[in-house]
C-alpha cells in the first residue's frame, strides 16, 4: 500500500501535478516517516505548492530524531532557502559540512541546492560564507569558483579556481576552468597555456583534450586520435566518456565522416540521459503552460495599457531565439561596433518579470501598478549595468546587448519594461537548429537530451513567437541566420539602422576581436563566417528521422508566415 501511494505521488509530481501528488506523498510519509527519499519528495512538493513552513517542519522533526544526518540537514537548509531565510540555511549547511565534508562533492546535496538557486549572487554569498568557515574543503571551494564564474565575477572566479588548485594540486580541472575563462574573453594563448598546465598534471584527462581540440578546430592528429581511442577503451566514468566520445564525434564531423560522428553522438546522448535522468527533467506540459500564460495575459491590449511606464533608456538590445540560431554570432558582430558592448546571456528578464508580479501582490496583471513596473525595470537596468562593470567592459557604450535565447518567452514583458529598447529575434531552419542542439554539449539545457523534446521546444518557440509578432508589430526586428551568413553587410546595416546607430565596418571584422562569450558557440564565433553549418542537418538526416515530419511542418509554416527578410535564401 505504501509503495502504491508513493509511486502514484511520485508520478504525479514528476508530471508537474503537485496538488494532486501531495495527499499521496503525505499518506506515504505518515506510514514511513524514516524514508529520506520520500521526505525529500514530500518537502519538494510542499514547497512547490507554497507551503514552505510545513516543509521546514517536516525536516525539523526528522532532524530531531536524527540530528547527525547530513542529508536531513541539507534538505532542511534547502527548505529554509526556498522560504527566504539564507541565515538558517547557512547554519544547517555548515553543520552538515562539519559532519560530512563530502556533502560538497559533485552530485551531493550542496551541489543540487546550489544548482537550484536562481539568484547566483545570493548563491555566491552563501558559498563565500561557507568557504570562510570551511577553508580546507576543496570541493566547497570549487563550487564557489563555479558560482562566481556563472555570476560573471570573472576576476573572483580566477582567484577561487587558483585556490582550489592549491588545495588539489593533482587535479587538472582548475586549469581547464581557467582555460575556459580565458577563451570566454577571446584569449586563446592564455587558454592554451592553462590547458598545457593541465596536461602536464594529467596527460590522459579527457576534458583537457576536448578543450584543446575545440581550440584547434576539432581535428586530431593521428597520435592524439590513437591516444583518445586507448583512453576511451579503458574509461568507465560516464562524464569522462561523454567528453571522449564527443571529441571523436567532432573530429569525424570535421573530417566529413558523418556516420561515425553520429555513432559517437548517440553514445554521448545515452550517457547524458543516464546521468541527467533525475536532474530537472524537461516537462512538456510546463512549457506549454508557460506559453499559454504569456499568450493569455501578456496581450497587445495589456502592452498598450502599460506604454510609457517602463525604463525609457534606449541602450538595451535584447537578442533572442532558439539556441544555435545565430544569437552568439550576432552579438559578436554587433559588439564589434565601437558603440556597442555585449554582456552575454543573462536571466534578468525572467527575474524582473517575476519581481513585478510578486510586488503586485495578488492583483491581476492588467492591474499592475505603474510604480511596480518601473521599479522592476529599473532593477533590471541596474543589473545590466552591473554586468558591464563585472566583465570589465566600457561603461560609456551607447548600446548593451543581452543575448539570452530563452528571453523569447519574455519579449512582451521586455517591450513594456524597456519601451525604447531594440528587440531582435534570430530565426534559423529548425532542422539545423535541431541537429545543432542535439550535437552541442549544453550544461543545463535538459530538452536537448531527447529528439522529441527538441521538436517540442522548437514548436513552442514558434507558437509563442507567432503571438509576439502579432502583439509587437514593428517593435520586433527579425533576422534570418542564413541571410546573415549569405550577406552579412546588408543585414548588419539593416540592424544598425533599427538600433539607431551609424554603420561601422568593424562589425564585419568580428573574427579579429576579443570579447566576452560564454556559450556553446564560444569556439566558433571568432572564426570567419562560412556557410558550412547551413543545411548541415542533411548529414544527420537518419538521426533526425523520428522528428523530421514535425520539423518539416515548421519549415512549411515558417515559409507561409515569412516576410521578405525571413525567407530562406
Amino acid at each position: 500500500m505504501i509503495s502504491t501511494g508513493t509511486d502514484t505521488g511520485m508520478r504525479l509530481a514528476h508530471a508537474g501535478r503537485f496538488d494532486e501528488a501531495l495527499p499521496y506523498l503525505e499518506q506515504a510519509h505518515y506510514l514511513s516517516p524514516t524514508d529520506l527519499g520520500l521526505l525529500h519528495a514530500l518537502a519538494n512538493v510542499l514547497q512547490r505548492v507554497g507551503r514552505f513552513h510545513q516543509a521546514i517542519a517536516r525536516y525539523a522533526a526528522a532532524a530531531a530524531k536524527s540530528p547527525d544526518n547530513p542529508e536531513v540537514l541539507c534538505g532542511w537548509a534547502r527548505a529554509w532557502l526556498v522560504a527566504g531565510d539564507p541565515t538558517q540555511a547557512r547554519e544547517k549547511l555548515s553543520l552538515a559540512l562539519d559532519i560530512d565534508p563530502a556533502v560538497a562533492n559533485p552530485g551531493a546535496m550542496l551541489d543540487m541546492i546550489a544548482t537550484e538557486l536562481k539568484d547566483t549572487d545570493a548563491a555566491c554569498e552563501l558559498l563565500a560564507q561557507l568557504v570562510a568557515s570551511h577553508p580546507t574543503n576543496a570541493q566547497l571551494q570549487l563550487h564557489h569558483a563555479c558560482l562566481l564564474r556563472d555570476a560573471d565575477r570573472l576576476g573572483d572566479a580566477r582567484i577561487a579556481y587558483a585556490r582550489y588548485a592549491s588545495l588539489r594540486p593533482d587535479d587538472p580541472m582548475a586549469h581547464v576552468e581557467l582555460a575556459r575563462l580565458a577563451i570566454n574573453s577571446g584569449d586563446r594563448t592564455g587558454a592554451l597555456e592553462s590547458l598545457q598546465t593541465a596536461l602536464d598534471i594529467d596527460p590522459d584527462n579527457g576534458y583537457t583534450l576536448w578543450e584543446q581540440s575545440q581550440i584547434a578546430g576539432n581535428r586530431l592528429d593521428a597520435a592524439t586520435l590513437e591516444h583518445v581511442r586507448a583512453l576511451t577503451a579503458a574509461e568507465t566514468d560516464p562524464e569522462k566518456l561523454i567528453a571522449l566520445n564527443d571529441l571523436f564525434a567532432r573530429n569525424h564531423d570535421a573530417a566529413g565522416e558523418y556516420d561515425l560522428a553520429a555513432r559517437h553522438l548517440i553514445i554521448v546522448k545515452a550517457l547524458q540521459r543516464g546521468i541527467g535522468a533525475s536532474r530537472d527533467p524537461y516537462l512538456p506540459i510546463q512549457r506549454e503552460h508557460e506559453a499559454d500564460l504569456m499568450i493569455q495575459f501578456v496581450t497587445r491590449t495589456w502592452m498598450e495599457s502599460m506604454r510609457g511606464r517602463g525604463n525609457p533608456d534606449p541602450s538595451p538590445i535584447f537578442v533572442v531565439g532558439m539556441p544555435r540560431s545565430g544569437t552568439t554570432l550576432l552579438q559578436q558582430m554587433l559588439s564589434s561596433h565601437p558603440e556597442i558592448v555585449g554582456i552575454g546571456e543573462q536571466t534578468f528578464a525572467e527575474s524582473s518579470f517575476r519581481r513585478a508580479l510578486r510586488n503586485s501582490g495578488n492583483l491581476p496583471i492588467e492591474e499592475m501598478p505603474a510604480s511596480v513596473l518601473r521599479e522592476a525595470a529599473d532593477w533590471h537596468w541596474a543589473m545590466i549595468k552591473d554586468r558591464v562593470g563585472r566583465l570589465g567592459l566600457r561603461d560609456d557604450a551607447a548600446r548593451i546587448i543581452d543575448k539570452l535565447p530563452d528571453n523569447f518567452v519574455h519579449l512582451g514583458w521586455l517591450s513594456v519594461a524597456f519601451p525604447n529598447a531594440t528587440l531582435i529575434h534570430c530565426l534559423r531552419d529548425p532542422r539545423d537548429v535541431a541537429i545543432s542542439c542535439w550535437r552541442a554539449q549544453f550544461s543545463r539545457i535538459n530538452w536537448t537530451l531527447e529528439l522529441d523534446h527538441i521538436a517540442h521546444r522548437i514548436e513552442q518557440h514558434r507558437r509563442i513567437m507567432r503571438h509576439w509578432r502579432a502583439a509587437l508589430g514593428t517593435r520586433l526586428v527579425e533576422l534570418r541566420y542564413e541571410t546573415l551568413v549569405a550577406d552579412p553587410e546588408a543585414q548588419l546595416r539593416r540592424l544598425l539602422a533599427a538600433i539607431k546607430l551609424d554603420w561601422h565596418p568593424d562589425v564585419l571584422a568580428h573574427a579579429n576581436r576579443k570579447g566576452y562569450v560564454r556559450t556553446a558557440s564560444q569556439y566558433q564565433v571568432d572564426a570567419a563566417v562560412t556557410a558550412r553549418s547551413i543545411g548541415h542537418w542533411r548529414h544527420y538526416e537518419e538521426v533526425l528521422r523520428p522528428i523530421l515530419p514535425r520539423l518539416e511542418a515548421i519549415v512549411a509554416q515558417d515559409a507561409r508566415e515569412a516576410t521578405a527578410d525571413l525567407r530562406l535564401p
